[in-house]
């Protein structure tokens, strides 16, 4: 696989176990016609003056395949509109449940993946799970998630559906690795109605590396429906001794094209090995020519952008 190719494969493979394991929690807190069950070596606690419902030691929160495992679940409430205080204490519960709460070895389970956190959220009203803690990470059978801050998922962020790993995000394969600050995921609907993603942002301090080869740049971006990958700004993409420098760089995985290319009035710059094998260089533009836990936390204001092209921060001034 060529340098920059290895920027797609490794993007889509941090992404979709997120969206697919944070789609489970919030069906999980919101429902989805299955009977919940709860289990608790120490009990569960209805404490109706601070309306919410308490289950500690070993916790368990179990519906269909998916389940939550804490110390501590928590799960915060508020009189419906149909019902005062007085009229849900008598019917025996609560009202609307708007925040559920997994405190201390968190461990959420479904099918195909398994994520661990110290803290686990879910604000029910903005549809967003947030996992926290000091050894975060996301396994599946393939690849492994990890993030220094938090991995989130926003069902209905500004009408699409988002995936987020925040702070020295990586996702690791048995071939490669991608790091990046932020790791932002794009989904919508397909025409049979299931969300898939449709485009990946890396952010800050793209490095992507395998025993092959390493590629880097400010950003990264993948667009799924183009197959277009782009690493921008400072980018380097080393294979063997064969290193090549610019500030853009894009492959058109549908056609194989790959190619490295200046900013404006600048130039690239390379540094061939004879003995690098022959498929491993990239076609390079010539000199002349132009380049082309109480509040919800906040998306980042530069993503999701949107598929726009992306330039380097050289090119934006």
């Amino acid at each position: 696989m060529k340098p920059v190719a290895v920027l797609a494969a490794v993007l889509i493979a941090a992404a979709l176990p997120l969206g697919a394991w944070a789609q489970s929690f919030g069906g999980l807190a919101t429902g989805s016609g299955e009977p919940l069950e709860i289990f608790a070596d120490q009990g569960i606690e209805w404490l109706r003056s601070e309306r919410k419902y308490v289950a500690r030691g070993n916790a368990l929160a179990r519906q269909g395949d998916t389940q939550i495992a804490a110390d501590v679940l928590t799960a915060f409430y508020r009189d419906s509109d149909r019902q005062t205080s007085d009229e849900a204490s008598v019917q025996g519960g609560g009202g609307d449940i708007y925040r559920i709460v997994a405190e201390g070895n968190v461990v959420i389970t479904s099918p195909d993946q398994t994520a661990y956190a110290d803290l686990g959220v879910y604000f029910v009203d903005q549809q967003v799970a947030v996992l926290r803690g000091d050894n975060l990470r996301l396994e599946t059978a393939e690849e492994v998630v990890t993030a220094r801050d938090s991995l989130e998922y926003w069902e209905n962020f500004e009408g699409t559906p988002v995936a987020v790993a925040r702070g020295d995000a990586a996702v690791t394969t048995d071939e490669r690795r991608l790091e990046a600050d932020e790791l932002v995921a794009t989904l919508r609907p397909n025409p049979a109605g299931q969300n898939e993603i449709v485009q990946i942002d890396a952010l800050g301090d793209v490095e992507i590396s395998s025993p092959q080869e390493y590629a880097r740049g400010d950003r990264g971006i993948y667009y799924v429906k183009e197959e277009l990958a782009i690493l921008a700004g400072r980018v380097r993409i080393t294979q063997g001794e064969t290193q090549l420098n610019g500030q853009r760089a894009e492959v058109d995985l549908a056609s194989g094209v790959s190619r490295l290319l200046p900013t404006e009035g600048g130039r690239v710059s390379g540094l061939l090995s004879p003995r690098a094998p022959s498929d491993s260089s990239l076609p390079v533009q010539s000199e002349g020519q132009d380049a082309e836990a109480e509040t919800a936390p906040a998306v980042p204001p530069e993503a999701p952008s949107g598929a726009q092209p992306l330039e380097s921060e050289d090119e934006a001034q």
